[in-house]
């Protein structure tokens, strides 16, 4: 392999990480926290308050980040053993050329995640007009991909090492604010949800999950650099810890305390308006440098390009949709999103973890061009199971679809598990070999 595909900016997009490049825990746990801290986690829980009283929403938004743990867990465990990235682990499930599918799919959800993220800046120019707004979008856009043309090891890990702390800091002082205006704790915890009755308890607590499904199929992406299996635990759990249960407990203090539903009238209510614009938009960026670098990681898979020529190509396009998106309501687009998200991508850990860790036995050949072409098995699965997501989408209740295909990961495990039990045990037999 060509030097520039492995070091540098280049990041190892495809090849493995080697022994010298390893990082400790904690380098492992901030950035990983950086992909999965989104200011929709506030929406998460501005949700769980709106349909729950706070302890049971509490335990909602605690039962969502303990399912993204476990999937995030299950699959940083195999970048870091094989030290491989998301893309390159989708090999061991789908085939070398297969693999090319996951990997388009994650460059749709990631950048969609992207151009979600920077719509969210809006929220604070609630009443700019469009083609200022567009200037903006663009201007921002530009300036959260700088860091990740240095790579992960550079830019990014110096950005996550100021922008975190600095979030933790908004939490409390944010928090804080808001119980006081609120009267106290107790008259927190003593709020009624205003929506009761609407929602049910697993169907809140998988959608809560549904929110964090890409991020933590992405896991392989930082988890390749640790040096054990314990940096892999401490950095899944620590980051949902903040990013998600985090955020979403934020957001339902707030609401329970505020009465608002937007973060940005939310801040401006107990006067932290400029503060947390400064904080948020960190957060938004240290989020959108890891969208953009797991999608051009997927996108030299892909297309066995360079990831920064794919980082340059990737940012053209999401800038020109973020603007003409910026046109339509936010909620409307973060819907269409969500759903899409849950539709297509959550098969995908599913066929991986049937393959690695029980077909395979994690035993895989060392050569990553030694890996069967297309696992046809595993297409066929698949699209099976994202033909029962659009079955369960089209039939059951409303507000129910996301959270119900956001358990198909273990849909899909089942299902593949299955097949091969039917059909055979012997990957050949169901794959095109080189």
């Amino acid at each position: 392999m060509s030097e520039q595909y492995a070091v540098g900016s280049e990041d190892f997009a495809l090849s493995r990480v080697p022994d010298h490049a390893r990082m400790g825990w904690f380098d492992i746990s901030l950035n990983y926290t950086g992909f999965v801290i989104i200011p929709t986690g506030l929406m998460v829980g501005v949700m769980a308050a709106m349909h729950f009283s706070f302890w049971h929403a509490f335990w909602v938004l605690a039962g969502g980040s303990a399912i993204v743990v476990v999937n995030a867990i299950l699959m940083g465990y195999i970048g870091y053993r094989e030290r491989t990235s998301y893309a390159l682990t989708t090999r061991f499930g789908f085939g070398d050329q297969g693999s090319r599918l996951p990997s388009a799919l994650l460059i749709i959800t990631s950048q969609g995640w992207w151009v979600i993220q920077l719509l969210l800046i809006m929220s604070f120019f609630p009443d700019i007009a469009f083609w200022k707004a567009a200037a903006l979008l663009i201007a921002f856009g530009i300036l959260t991909t700088v860091t990740t043309r240095t790579g992960l090891q550079k830019g990014m890990t110096w950005l996550n090492r100021i922008a975190i702390p600095a979030l933790l800091v908004l939490f409390a002082i944010s928090i804080y604010r808001a119980v006081g205006v609120a009267g106290g704790w107790d008259a927190v915890v003593a709020a009624p949800p205003t929506a009761p009755g609407e929602m049910g308890t697993i169907a809140a607590m998988v959608m809560v999950a549904a929110l964090w499904i890409n991020g933590s199929t992405v896991f392989p992406d930082v988890a390749r650099y640790a040096k054990n299996p314990a940096s892999v635990i401490v950095g899944a759990a620590s980051s949902f810890t903040v990013g998600l249960f985090g955020l979403g407990m934020m957001g339902l203090i707030f609401y329970k305390s505020l009465g608002v539903e937007d973060f940005g009238p939310a801040f401006a209510k107990i006067g932290l308006t400029a503060f947390a614009f400064v904080v948020v938009f960190a957060q938004i960026w240290t989020t959108n440098q890891n969208q953009m670098y797991s999608s051009s990681l997927a996108m030299a898979n892909a297309f066995r390009m360079k990831r920064t020529t794919c980082e340059t190509i990737l940012l053209v396009i999401s800038l020109i949709i973020t603007v003409a998106l910026s046109a339509y309501p936010f909620q409307s687009v973060f819907t269409g999103f969500l759903i899409f998200l849950g539709l297509f991508l959550t098969p995908v850990p599913g066929v991986v973890f049937a393959e690695y860790y029980v077909r395979q036995r994690m035993n895989v050949p060392t050569r990553l061009e030694d890996l069967p072409t297309v696992n046809m098995l595993a297409l066929v699965t698949y699209f099976v199971t994202v033909a029962l997501n659009i079955l369960l989408w089209a039939t059951v209740p409303e507000g129910a679809p996301i959270g119900l295909i956001t358990l198909n990961p273990l849909t899909a495990f089942a299902i593949h598990l299955a097949a091969s039990a039917i059909i055979g045990k012997r990957l050949p037999a169901f794959a095109i070999s080189k």
